[in-house]
């Protein structure tokens, strides 16, 4: 009964669950809005950064992270970048996936597989939200490399449109 209702006031405000059958996830440019910083001002150990601005119909989103591998046991996780959207009313564009190794940068989005996955964490307790993550699996990933990778995209959105409003799922911890 509760789903029911839940499920009812979603679709009355608009927000029902993608129903995209082939979401499509970009390579692009660096916008030129975006002000990049030199990888040297980043920390050395993990740092990000992330610019939203508004545009006429919701938000554009720049999302950088750089950080680097520091023992055996965070080489899988720290090989796999997982950034999520909902395709009913977001984007999402690669820019750069940057390996760096003893001192040179390697373009490993160029060859990039990207996954796409339906995870729905939400689903435990009936909450279907259609989110999707694009992931990349970098393969032959050595301890003291540096990751380096950006994406972005846009939000159309109907709710707030004079808002920003933004959630960051922290957490993650890479060894």
């Amino acid at each position: 009964m509760k789903f029911r209702a839940v499920a009812a006031l979603l679709f009355l405000l608009g927000l029902t669950p993608a129903q995209a059958a082939d979401p499509e996830v970009g390579i692009t440019v660096v916008p030129p809005w975006v002000e990049q910083l030199p990888l040297e001002e980043f920390r050395s150990d993990r740092s990000n950064d992330r610019q939203v601005r508004k545009s006429d119909t919701g938000l554009e989103l720049f999302a950088r992270l750089a950080y680097q591998v520091i023992d055996r046991t965070g080489l899988e996780s720290s090989a796999t970048i997982a950034p999520v959207f909902d395709p009913e009313d977001e984007s999402l564009s690669f820019h750069f996936v940057r390996v760096i190794r003893d001192g040179q940068v390697i373009d490993r989005l160029e060859n990039a597989e990207i996954s796409l996955l339906r995870q729905e964490e939400g689903l435990d307790i009936s909450l279907i939200d259609g989110a999707i993550t694009a992931m990349i699996q970098l393969e032959d990933m050595r301890v003291g490399e540096i990751i380096d990778y950006a994406y972005g995209g846009a939000a159309d959105t109907q709710l707030w449109r004079d808002e920003i409003v933004e959630v960051d799922k922290v957490g993650r911890e890479l060894k």
